[in-house]
């Protein structure tokens, strides 16, 4: 598992919808039990290897992680929620640049510019 090569597929996951972009309410860090699969990467998490298992409120379902995917997902998810032109949070599904950033719709339409007013309007 190559850790820096993640970002893609973690972030093609929350865009697919496979992936939460909500926090955990509760996060367990220990030793695998038994070979499991990594809902981020796919790979199997080894018997004694270090894993995350994670809960979401309002499911039923335990997600579990390789320790390093569970980071790059943290970071993925935070970063979605997150306008690259504005700073502020997203709301719902944000758009996606040409350079694959996320963004406001409204933001992309028209960026605001670098002082802090919006470009283009009166």
């Amino acid at each position: 598992m190559d850790k820096h090569g993640l970002g893609p597929k973690i972030r093609q996951g929350i865009r697919d919808g496979v992936l939460p972009t909500r926090p955990p309410s509760r996060t367990w860090f220990g030793f695998a039990q038994g070979a499991t699969s990594c809902a981020a990467c796919g790979q199997p998490v080894q018997n004694r290897e270090l894993e995350c298992e994670a809960e979401f409120p309002d499911e039923s379902r335990t997600w579990l992680f390789h320790a390093a995917c569970f980071e790059v997902w943290e970071a993925e998810r935070a970063a979605v929620l997150t306008c690259v032109l504005c700073g502020r949070k997203t709301d719902g599904v944000p758009t996606v640049t040409m350079n694959g950033d996320r963004a406001h719709a409204a933001c992309a339409a028209d960026p605001p510019s670098t002082d802090g007013s919006a470009v283009g309007r009166s």
